[in-house]
C-alpha cells in the first residue's frame, strides 16, 4: 500500500512539472519568436536599397549645412573647426547606421538658417540643419522635411515674476531667426516683434525694459546669459517645443528617405539625450558623444526569455531528481517488504514445526 501510495505521489508530482516546464519553454519559444520577428524587421530597416547605394555611390560624401554658433545644438570648435554639439552626436551614430553602408557627412558651417537655406537652394549643401517648419511650409519653400532629430523646449526670459504668455507682450528678436519667427507666429501670432542685431542685445533690452520678454531654447539660453546674470531673471516654460529637423530640396527625395531611416535607427531618445548633454557650456569644450542606450523593450524582453529557461532547466532537474529519489525509495520499500516477507514464512515454519 505504501508503495502504490508512494508511486501515485511520484508520478502526479512529475507530471505537474512536466506541464510546468512544457508552459515554461512554450512562453520561451512565444519571446524569442516576437524577437526574431522584430530583429528580421529591423534588419530590414537597416539595410539601404539598391537606388539608396546607386546614389550614395555616385554622390559621394553629404554635405550637411550646419549653424557655426548655436550652442548646445550645433557650432564649430575654435580650436579644431569641427562640429560639436548635439548634432555631432547623429553625425556620428548616422555613419554606422546602415549595416551595407557607411554614411559619410562633409559638415559646412553658415552664419544663419537663412544662409544655409540659401547655399542649399544653390547646390553649395546636401542638407541643411536645424529647421522649424511643417510639411505644407516646407512644401511651398521647395523643401522636404525630415522627422524631427530634437525637441527643444522654449524659454520666455523676463524681469518679473508674473509673465503672462496669453497678454499681447513685445518680444525680443535677434537677427532674421527663421526658426523663432515660424515659432512665434504658430504659437504667439499676438506679441510684437522687436529687432535687435544680437542675442545678447535682446538679453540688454529685456533688462532695460524695452520689452517684455526674450525667446531662447532651454538647452541653449546658458550658452548666451551667465548664470549669475540668469539667476536675476525670469525664465519661463512656453506651451509647445521647437521640432528641429534637416532639411533638403524636394528634387532630391532619394537623400531624404535615407536621412529620415537613419534618424529611426539612432532613435530620438538618444538624440534628446545628447541634447540634454550638452546644456552646460562646458560640454562643447569638445565633441563628445552620447552613451549608447540600446532598445530597452529588447532587453527586457531576453531578460525574461533567460528567466524562462532557466526556470525550465531547474524544473526539469528537479524533476529527474524526485523521480530518482521516488526510485530509491521504491527500491527499499520492497526490500523491506521481502524482507517482511521472509520473516513471516520463517515464523510460519517455525510455528508448523511446533505444531
Amino acid at each position: 500500500m505504501q508503495i502504490g501510495k508512494a508511486h501515485s505521489f511520484g508520478w502526479h508530482f512529475l507530471f505537474g512539472c512536466f506541464v510546468v516546464a512544457i508552459l515554461s519553454l512554450f512562453c520561451c519559444s512565444i519571446g524569442m519568436a516576437q524577437v526574431q520577428s522584430h530583429d528580421a524587421t529591423f534588419d530590414s530597416q537597416r539595410m539601404l536599397t539598391s537606388n539608396d547605394l546607386r546614389w550614395l555611390h555616385n554622390h559621394g560624401k553629404i554635405r550637411m549645412g550646419y549653424i557655426s554658433n548655436l550652442l548646445g545644438n550645433c557650432a564649430r570648435d575654435p580650436a579644431t573647426g569641427e562640429l560639436v554639439g548635439s548634432l555631432a552626436t547623429y553625425v556620428e551614430r548616422a555613419k554606422t547606421c546602415f549595416g551595407n553602408e557607411q554614411l559619410e557627412f562633409a559638415p559646412y558651417a553658415y552664419p544663419s538658417i537663412e544662409a544655409e537655406l540659401a547655399a542649399l537652394q544653390r547646390g553649395e549643401v546636401d542638407c541643411v540643419f536645424p529647421l522649424y517648419t511643417d510639411a505644407k511650409q516646407a512644401e511651398q519653400q521647395g523643401l522636404l522635411v525630415t522627422q524631427s532629430l530634437f525637441n527643444c523646449d522654449v524659454v520666455a526670459l523676463s524681469r518679473g515674476a508674473s509673465f503672462d504668455e496669453k497678454r499681447d507682450n513685445t518680444v525680443a528678436l535677434s537677427g532674421a531667426k527663421l526658426n523663432k519667427r515660424i515659432y512665434l507666429e504658430k504659437h504667439y501670432p499676438h506679441w510684437q516683434i522687436k529687432q535687435y542685431k544680437s542675442d545678447r542685445a535682446c538679453v540688454d533690452a529685456v533688462k532695460r525694459g524695452d520689452v517684455d520678454c526674450a525667446i531662447f531654447n532651454s538647452y541653449g539660453i546658458k550658452h548666451i546669459i551667465g548664470a549669475q546674470e540668469l539667476s536675476q531673471l525670469q525664465t519661463t516654460a512656453l506651451s509647445g517645443s521647437m521640432d528641429l529637423s534637416l532639411a533638403v530640396r524636394n528634387d532630391n527625395p532619394r537623400l531624404h528617405s535615407i536621412l529620415e531611416r537613419s534618424i529611426t535607427l539612432v532613435s530620438r531618445d538618444v538624440l534628446n539625450s545628447s541634447m540634454k548633454s550638452f546644456a552646460e557650456p562646458a560640454s562643447l569644450v569638445r565633441p563628445t558623444a552620447a552613451k549608447a542606450q540600446g532598445t530597452g523593450w529588447q532587453n527586457k524582453v531576453f531578460l525574461v526569455t533567460s528567466i524562462i529557461t532557466l526556470m525550465g532547466l531547474c524544473l526539469v532537474l528537479v524533476v529527474v531528481l524526485f523521480t530518482a529519489r521516488n526510485k530509491r525509495t521504491e527500491s527499499k520499500l520492497r526490500d523491506a517488504e521481502k524482507q517482511v516477507a521472509e520473516l513471516t514464512r520463517q515464523l510460519q515454519e517455525q510455528q508448523n514445526h511446533k505444531n
